[in-house]
């Protein structure tokens, strides 16, 4: 097996991800992705590229000192690992057992050769890419939404009958939905956007890690402008609602969006969702992936749920501490530190970055 160790400043990263099939060069494992949070929050992006006679395969990830934290006394340079806001993991030709073990113990070695101390994944529910993680504990969390693109009727077979009935409502009401190109988003909807988002985030007391700066949103669209999408739903020439979609290779992604409070009885959320899946399904993707709920079957689980009737599918995370001497040392003195924030954050891996 042949493994290079890649970053977003030379080009094997990109190199490698076009030599995988066109349905699997998804956006979560592209450089351009990465490159947004290298850019916004100085975070260090790599790639293992894995390659085996005709299969290949790619593990990208932030990888994160922890010489910074404050609260710590370490001599030693020491890292965590994790993938960038959304789904993680390997992206592979082959899930062949021994191609799958050869790419576990090179990550093992790379870990423990950095001086990595724990690594944390979010799975892909499209790719179920758990399964190429044998080294991690794999968790079942949470359940996911996929909406079949492939599927003729959508309408009749996917969406269940409250989702049509408020579809309609807001059709009958004169709302009315506007796709635009990430490449083609003008400042002003850019702030129309952030404006519904913050609001939403505020109205729903959302945690800190989701108050994106506006540098982020605009990175976001300039290094991926071809794999973005921005959609309003408008009323009276007025933005009342908006999402910001991820796609590329086959899928595309519910990413970051709002709605104002004061027109939720439009029903506005359902005719956006309508008109992502009709161009998501009219550029080729073949999956939607809208995510799950805060809890498992929660109301946000459940509306998702009723764009996809049969469409639910398990969420997986990973989770492994290579060193464990360390790791314990900074999460006791994370402990002592921050004890106010061991209920909320205290079953998470990599909790010390709370």
């Amino acid at each position: 097996m042949r493994i290079k160790e890649c970053t977003i400043s030379d080009s094997q990263w990109g190199d490698a991800f076009k030599c995988l099939p066109a349905n699997l060069q998804d956006i979560y494992f592209s450089p351009s992705y990465y490159k947004v949070y290298e850019q916004v929050y100085g975070s260090q992006a790599q790639c293992i590229v894995f390659e085996n006679e005709n299969d290949i395969a790619l593990y990208p990830f932030l990888i994160s000192p922890l010489r910074g934290l404050s609260y710590i006394d370490i001599d030693h340079e020491y890292f965590d690992i994790q993938g960038a806001y959304g789904y993680n993991g390997v992206v592979s030709t082959s899930n062949d057992a021994d191609f799958t073990s050869g790419i576990s113990r090179a990550i093992i070695e790379y870990c423990q050769e950095k001086g990595i101390i724990a690594e944390f994944t979010r799975f892909n529910p499209v790719y179920d890419n758990h399964k190429l993680a044998p080294y991690l504990d794999v968790v079942n969390v949470n359940h996911n939404v996929l909406v079949d693109l492939i599927e003729r009727d959508i309408w009749q077979n996917s969406y269940e009958h409250s989702t049509r009935k408020n579809i309609k409502k807001a059709e009958r009401l004169g709302l009315s939905t506007t796709v635009i190109a990430g490449s083609d988003v003008t400042s002003e909807q850019l702030d129309s956007f952030i404006d519904i988002y913050e609001k939403t985030m505020a109205r729903n007391s959302a945690d800190d890690f989701y108050n994106f700066p506006r540098n982020y949103f605009e990175s976001m669209l300039r290094f991926n402008g071809e794999n973005t999408i921005i959609i309003f739903t408008i009323k009276d020439e007025i933005p009342i609602a908006c999402e910001l979609v991820l796609y590329g290779g086959s899928v595309g992604y519910s990413f970051l969006g709002g709605t104002l409070a004061e027109y939720y009885d439009c029903r506005p959320n359902d005719i956006l969702k309508h008109a992502i899946i009709e161009h998501l399904k009219a550029v080729g993707c073949t999956f939607f992936c809208l995510g799950g709920g805060t809890t498992d079957g929660d109301g946000i689980f459940r509306y998702k749920r009723s764009f996809s009737k049969n469409g639910v599918v398990d969420f997986f995370i990973g989770k492994k501490i290579h060193n464990e001497l360390i790791y314990n040392q900074i999460v006791n003195a994370w402990s002592e530190r921050f004890p106010e924030k061991c209920e909320k954050y205290g079953s998470q891996l990599l909790r010390y970055r709370c």
